[in-house]
């Protein structure tokens, strides 16, 4: 167990949440190539660590709280769990980013502490006293057994070769009855129950085949670094792999996120536009993977291609997180 602790005093970003590189307490954290800023760790998560992605870990948050409506599925559970009833009540946020969960779970829930845990110290300056963040890999375990209420899992497939493990930690930690909550983003096209193909098209690889080409190219590199993107899709089954830890079934969520603005709502629509705009982000944080099995200028292709399909706002196109609350058992 190795946690290193980072207090809000002495945080390590500037107000507009981007990384002070100057910093000599950060230097040993990050290594930068092509521009790109990435961590030194062990950890065998892939994609940069720089302030463009912080602004896309924002970007999803928010995207997910307001098709959630909260800042979490099941909330008369989470409700319960974390209730103000005099007794201590202890949040984990594994690969916690820029702990923007954390962060606005601390103003709704000030009687709970929230600790958030990275390999990387991408926390802003200031936040609630409630709210601690710590470096370590969450494939450590990062904390004595059963003292934690509610555990936090989002977007951490890449973490870890052994999703399982970090379930597994996740159950170790909880208390009895303590809640895992956990969301990935599938690593897939799809398009919006109900929505119909235009004449003379009927699979997505028709439909969007830059979109198509990317998303499996990116498993393949993935698979290549002992990374499974197929996780996201089979998040619930992960965790009822576990009977013995928590109660079965789980509760799974799976929410159609809409790209492009064809959405019938004005809602949908604001949605939309921003997760066209996280897309494209992602699709330059993963270049460097696609280049590894593609040329630079098929990876260039591919990813004009995808942004091209994604501004002729094709009816429909969605990406999917899936969220999945399992009860830790007693």
């Amino acid at each position: 167990m190795s946690t290193n602790g980072v207090n809000g005093s002495n945080g390590h970003h500037d107000e507009d949440g981007e990384v002070d590189v100057d910093d000599p307490e950060l230097q040993s954290y990050f290594t930068e190539r092509n521009g790109r800023r990435y961590h030194t760790g062990t950890s065998p998560y892939p994609l940069p660590l720089d302030n463009l992605e912080v602004q896309r870990f924002v970007t999803e948050h928010n995207i997910i709280r307001d098709v959630l409506g909260h800042l979490y599925i099941t909330p008369d559970n989470v409700r319960q769990v974390l209730s103000d009833n005099g007794v201590a009540k202890n949040v984990v946020d594994l690969a916690t980013g820029n702990g923007k969960w954390i962060r606005d779970m601390a103003a709704e829930f000030p009687h709970v502490d929230f600790h958030g845990v990275d390999i990387v110290p991408l926390a802003p300056r200031n936040y609630l006293e409630n709210v601690y963040f710590e470096l370590d890999d969450i494939r450590n375990q990062t904390r004595e057994p059963t003292t934690v209420d509610v555990v936090h899992i989002r977007s951490a497939f890449m973490a870890t070769s052994e999703y399982g493990r970090i379930v597994q930690e996740a159950a170790r930690i909880l208390k009895p009855e303590g809640l895992l909550l956990a969301t990935e983003w599938q690593q897939s096209i799809s398009i919006q129950p109900g929505a119909p193909f235009p004449p003379g098209i009927s699979t997505m690889v028709e439909y969007v085949p830059n979109l198509c080409r990317f998303y499996s190219t990116l498993h393949t590199a993935l698979r290549n670094r002992n990374l499974n993107a197929d996780v996201p899709a089979h998040l619930s089954d992960v965790v009822n792999a576990f009977p013995q830890l928590f109660h079965a079934p789980v509760h799974a969520e799976g929410h159609f996120v809409p790209i492009g603005t064809w959405s019938g709502t004005e809602q949908g629509r604001h949605i939309g536009n921003r997760m066209r705009a996280v897309v494209r982000r992602y699709m330059d944080s993963c270049r460097h993977l696609l280049a590894g099995e593609l040329s630079e200028d098929a990876v260039d292709g591919v990813i004009a291609g995808s942004q091209a399909e994604m501004d002729m706002e094709r009816s429909g196109l969605c990406l999917v997180f899936q969220a999945v609350a399992a009860v830790r058992r007693s």
